[in-house]
């Protein structure tokens, strides 16, 4: 799901203007075609994760590099080794700045969730009445 949402995001919002529900239906039809499999793995990976478990995860590694860093440093005793006070700084700032990214994109899979969810039930249930 995270694919086709980063795959045609731009293309798909000056196509449909806002109706994200139309934008979700036509890339889960288009992505699924006549394939019930691709549908099922679709919805399978729409109900995989939720933004408040994968939030807190990433605040909970954070917090435990936060104090691993200040672990090492206190039990080493670095107070006048300025060197290694500003690297354990320099990995910290990147940490968060890879956990800023993280949230990020999966903010744009979340916002999208659950119009592809919709969609999905909407290709199931045509899938549901061309088998009859």
């Amino acid at each position: 799901m995270q694919e086709i949402v980063q795959n045609k995001k731009m293309w798909l919002q000056s196509l449909y203007r806002g109706n994200e529900y139309l934008c979700a239906y036509n890339v889960v039809k288009e992505y699924v075609r006549d394939d019930k499999n691709k549908l099922l793995k679709l919805k399978a990976e729409c109900r995989k994760e939720s933004f408040g478990e994968f939030l807190a995860l990433i605040v909970a590694v954070l917090a435990l590099y936060i104090s691993g860093i200040q672990c090492l440093i206190s039990v080493f005793d670095v107070g006048n080794i300025m060197w290694l006070k500003i690297a354990a700084v320099v990995v910290l700032m990147i940490l968060a700045i890879c956990t800023i990214c993280l949230v990020e994109q999966f903010k744009c899979v979340s916002k999208w969730r659950s119009y592809v969810d919709v969609a999905i039930e909407e290709v199931e249930e045509e899938f549901a009445d061309g088998s009859k």
